[in-house]
């Protein structure tokens, strides 16, 4: 099946001074424009005057255009997000995607453009080069999201890009993910410990994990396998993006990483904390060694990771 990612990637049929319509969304078309670049096209209901916008690597102008679209041709006033680097494409198309499931279906308007691609401006802006430390962490989320039994729904699940204080939060569990070098020893925030989720059932999950060059998988590989997973993939962009990875930095993460030992998993409850604060003290990070002994056993880890998002 062709994806809408698959129809922009493909080679130009031709030149010229028109946009080259590639696939129909809910609202609007992907196309290319006649500079070569990848677009999201959206007619609009009046032509209003608006000033262009560059975030990051998406510019946003609006001109008077021709739609061709099989045997009908018009032209028609119209915003056009244009996608500056190739490398971002994945991203792009989620953004096209998300806002074409969103904005009306008759009476688009400049402003109305404008207002549904704002999240998005913060989200590519969010885009940079990950820390080690980052790196390492959303590696072993995507490890999680790879054990799931449908991914699709571990990613909907996915609340580590949004700051909160567990990693997933679905199907009637709250999961938090630790990776490290060091076996069983991670780094915690008070409010991760104990019941971070109130009376959901709360886990954390421990992945020591260690170098291979050869069996190894790097960061952007475990994001390709995630994706050739989803049947649809625009939310797991979208949180990508929300982690701050960028699909041009792929080439900068070589580190290729393994897991020593099937991911373990404690009830937050068994996680040692910090008992007593001063008063006026908000936010406590510290370091803990976990106890194996109150792990759970490995086939009830393995059932929790694999349902991650099912009900």
């Amino acid at each position: 099946m062709t994806t809408a990612l698959d129809a922009i990637r493909a080679p130009r049929v031709h030149g010229g001074a028109h946009f080259e319509i590639r696939a129909a969304l809910t609202v609007g078309y992907l196309a290319r424009a006649p500079d070569g670049h990848a677009a999201y096209m959206v007619a609009l209901s009046a032509e209003t005057p608006a000033i262009p916008r560059v975030f990051g690597r998406v510019e946003v102008r609006f001109e008077r255009v021709r739609f061709d679209v099989g045997t009908r041709q018009w032209e028609a006033s119209a915003a056009i997000v244009r996608c500056l680097d190739e490398a971002v494409l994945p991203t792009f198309v989620a953004l096209a995607t998300d806002a074409s499931a969103r904005l009306p279906t008759t009476g688009c308007s400049a402003s109305t453009v404008l207002e549904v691609l704002d999240s998005w401006e913060a989200l590519f802006r969010r885009l940079r080069h990950l820390s080690a430390e980052e790196e390492l962490g959303l590696w072993a989320e995507l490890r999680l999201l790879s054990l799931a039994r449908s991914p699709q729904e571990a990613v909907l699940a996915w609340t580590g890009p949004d700051d909160e204080n567990v990693d997933f939060h679905g199907g009637g569990v709250a999961l938090e993910c630790k990776a490290s070098t060091r076996q069983l020893v991670h780094h915690f925030s008070a409010s991760q410990a104990g019941r971070p989720r109130g009376d959901v059932p709360s886990y954390v999950a421990s992945l020591w994990v260690g170098h291979d060059s050869s069996a190894g998988e790097s960061l952007p590989d475990l994001v390709m396998r995630v994706t050739s997973r989803l049947p649809e993939s625009s939310e797991f962009e979208r949180k990508l993006a929300q982690a701050g990875y960028s699909h041009s930095d792929a080439g900068l993460y070589t580190t290729r990483f393994v897991l020593l030992e099937a991911p373990l998993v404690f009830p937050t409850d068994s996680i040692p904390q910090v008992r007593q604060l001063d008063p006026g003290v908000i936010r406590v990070r510290y370091e803990a060694r976990l106890e194996r002994h109150r792990a759970l056993p490995q086939e009830d880890a393995a059932r929790l990771i694999r349902g991650l998002g099912s009900a």
